[in-house]
């Protein structure tokens, strides 16, 4: 199987309690420069609207960063019959789509 590349662009900063946050995006410009990071950061920083039980979650900028990761498939299921790309086994618990039901009960 074929391996695949995703590259993405993330900002991290710091919370107002001085844990870590992060910002990913998988569709950025491949040119990003120092300063056009630094500026969109900042801009994050500074209009303070992102707070968590009054905590600022973007409180401080710390590095912006290209990270680039191959994932190479090993196995994938086939989707079968009421079990499609939509569902999740969980244990003993069937979820798909926000709905639950026992799997002793299928």
């Amino acid at each position: 199987m074929a391996n695949k590349t995703i590259k993405t662009f993330e900002m991290n900063f710091a919370t107002a309690d001085g844990k870590s946050k992060k910002i990913s995006l998988r569709h950025a410009k491949a040119d990003i420069t120092k300063d056009q990071a630094k500026a969109a950061m900042a801009t994050i920083v500074g209009k303070d609207i992102f707070s968590k039980d009054a905590v600022d979650q973007f409180a401080k900028e710390k590095t912006a960063n290209y990270v680039t990761r191959t994932v190479e498939e090993v196995y994938k299921a086939e989707a079968r019959g009421e079990l499609g790309a939509h569902h999740v086994v969980l244990g003993e618990r069937h979820v798909a789509l926000g709905v639950q039901r026992d799997m002793a009960a299928a």
